[in-house]
Parts: structure tokens; sequence; C-alpha cells
């Protein structure tokens, strides 16, 4: 589950965990979750604020997550998706033609090509795989190669990264929750990351000089900000320097609140009369599913009619 539809944004998230468990049939591992880094950390200005703002200019909070650079036909500049997984095109285009109401660009026809996520561009056309390299077609019109340098890295720890000119990087990344930091490889150089959006230059092998700019670090490693949010049933304390689960069991000191039971559900607090016998008991239920299925036969016949 994930707040767009994509293959590269397919999350077993906790959400989905919870809503197997609250069908009664499973106990879910909740270590086994993934949080999708979509919004992760942006704040508050993320979920009440516009994706582009003043004509066109991607805001603090939507850096990573949003683009804006129009595709004009020509060869297409490579970005990373908001999850730093993928290479991808921002899906932004002359013809757009979005709704007075997401209008976000002084040119009022240029739109995404995906509308359901209130027309925000997002970079998600023509995507390769940090993993494995495997690629998609640009805007349905073929696959444009995008440059390369010998220090790029196709494997399951590779991560992508933007360019402050050029097309983006896939590099092999890690991970550290202490400190906090994303250390990246280039070849045989080593670099960390320690703040969102740092910029740090290299020169490659073959002469080009190269700056990349690291990723948000909770979108490229979103584990490390309460794991599995928690898994429901605590509270993430994400306003301090090292976001933490607060668990609603004292006794639970795993960092995702994975050993705790779910919280009992509220008690109802309207009362039945309790039946006299069981021939009074089985007629009022029967009673009940009676009149259930004759106010649904009644709304099939008034929506049909």
């Amino acid at each position: 589950m994930s707040a767009y539809f994509a293959h590269e944004a397919d999350f077993f998230s906790p959400l989905s965990l919870a809503l197997l468990q609250d069908s009664g049939w499973y106990w879910p591992n909740y270590r086994a979750a993934e949080i999708s880094p979509f919004g992760l950390g942006a704040g508050c200005g993320f979920v009440r604020g516009d994706c582009i703002v003043d004509g066109g200019e991607v805001p603090d909070y939507g850096r990573g997550f949003f683009c804006n650079e129009v595709y004009d036909g020509t060869t297409p500049r490579f970005l990373c998706d908001p999850s730093a997984t993928h290479k991808a095109v921002c899906d932004l285009v002359e013809n757009g033609n979005p709704p007075s109401s997401h209008r976000y660009f002084a040119n009022a026809s240029v739109g995404p090509l995906f509308d359901r996520a209130d027309w925000c561009p997002i970079a998600r056309e023509g995507t390769i795989n940090c993993a494995d390299g495997n690629t998609v077609l640009v805007f349905d019109q073929g696959f444009v190669a995008p440059s390369t340098l010998p220090e790029e890295t196709y494997s399951p720890e590779s991560k992508c990264f933007e360019r402050v000119d050029g097309d983006s990087l896939c590099l092999t990344a890690f991970c550290s929750r202490e400190p906090r930091v994303l250390t990246v490889q280039a070849g045989s150089e080593m670099f960390t990351c320690s703040s969102d959006f740092q910029v740090i230059s290299f020169t490659s092998s073959i002469g080009t000089p190269v700056q990349f700019i690291c990723p948000r670090f909770s979108a490229a490693c979103p584990d490390l900000f309460c794991p599995a949010n928690c898994s429901g049933k605590g509270i993430c304390h994400f306003e301090n320097a090292t976001p933490y689960c607060e668990c609603f069991d004292p006794n639970d000191s795993s960092d995702g609140c994975y050993d705790s039971l779910p919280k009992s559900p509220e008690k109802c607090e309207r009362d039945f009369p309790a039946p006299s016998n069981d021939a009074d008991y089985h007629r009022r239920y029967i009673s009940f599913g009676a009149w259930g299925v004759i106010i649904g036969i009644v709304t099939v016949y008034y929506c049909l009619s």
C-alpha cells in the first residue's frame, strides 16, 4: 500500500498488516513491515500546502517528492523517484491540461500525466531500478538511456542520487543508525550524507566533475524513523532529533512496539436487555436479521429503479 500507484512504490505497509489483523484471521509480524517514504517526515506543509508554489517552484516540504521539470519531447533528464530507489523522469508535460482548481504553473496547460495525486507532478516516468537496472518506457515512446559513469553500481544496496547538473546516479549506499548518516560509495571513494540535500563533489575516473545531492534521509532510510510506525501500538515522537516509539505497553522495550498486544476496543455503552430464555434470544436475533435483509432489499430496489 502506498500513497500513489507505481510498481516502484509497492510497500507492505504497517497499515496493510493492521487491516489483515483486524479481520481476525491473521496475526502479523510487524517486523516485516515496510514504511512508505512518500511524505515521511516532511511536516504539516506537505499535507496542507500545495505541491508546487509561486507559479512553478517545489517548496522545501515537497523536495524529493515532487518535481517541476517539463518534458519537451527531446532527451529527458533523469531525476529520482520519491523512494530514492529508482531513476525516473518528471511526468510533467505541456499538454497536461489540469483543471482550474489544480493549476500550479504560470502556463495553465502544464500538468502531470498522473492526475490522482491532486495533479502534483512526480518523477515516475521511465523508471530505472537501482537494484538491477531494469527499465520501463519513457512517456510510452521508447527508452532513452541516461548518461552513466563508471562509478555507478546497480545492486540491492544501491540508491538514487540526483545531480546538480546531468542525470541522476545509482550508487551503493548504507543507512546507519548510530550515527544517523547515509554512507555512499562512488567507485573507490566513500562519502557521508549527514544532512538532507547535502551536495557532495567528486571527480569521476574519466575526469568528469560530479556533484550529487543527498536524498531526504527519511526517504532513503525510512525504517530508522519509528520502525513499522510503532506497529499501531505506540506514539511516534517525530519531533525528537532521533524519532522513537513510545509504546502504549510500558513493558514493551522493542523499538517498533512489536511485542505489545493490540489495545482492546472501546466497550459499547448501549446495553441491550438480556433474553429471558433461549427462545427469546433466537427470536430477537432472527428478527434483527430479517429486518436487515428487508432494508437491504429495499435499498437495492431504490438504487436500481
